[in-house]
């Protein structure tokens, strides 16, 4: 999976480096005691809230936390999660993937 993720570009690049960014947001469920953003590195936390930025708009301040991340993530997902369903259909017809057009 990594020595593909080298050969992604665009749309699927940047998913591959947020879904590998928050990730490790997935064992810090203290949110009301902390800010998870602040407990991964800085090239993760930039990878997330660069992807946000570009395909959602937003957050826009540079010290995001991640409250200021979460309105953002419904939209993040639901737009994932339907790319990734046509994916599965062009696969399934035997179509050619068009990775940039998403």
């Amino acid at each position: 999976m990594v020595d593909l993720a080298q050969e992604l570009q665009g749309w699927t690049a940047s998913v591959y480096k947020f879904g590998c960014a928050f990730i490790h947001l997935s064992g810090m469920h203290d949110y009301n005691s902390r800010d998870p953003l602040s407990l991964i590195s800085n090239d993760e936390r930039e990878d997330i809230l660069r992807h946000c930025r570009y395909y959602h708009s937003g957050p826009a301040n540079d010290d995001a936390s991640f409250a200021d991340l979460v309105p953002f993530l419904p939209k993040v997902l639901e737009k994932i999660a339907g790319n990734l369903e046509c994916y599965l259909n062009d696969l399934e017809n035997d179509r050619t993937l068009n990775i940039d057009a998403f």
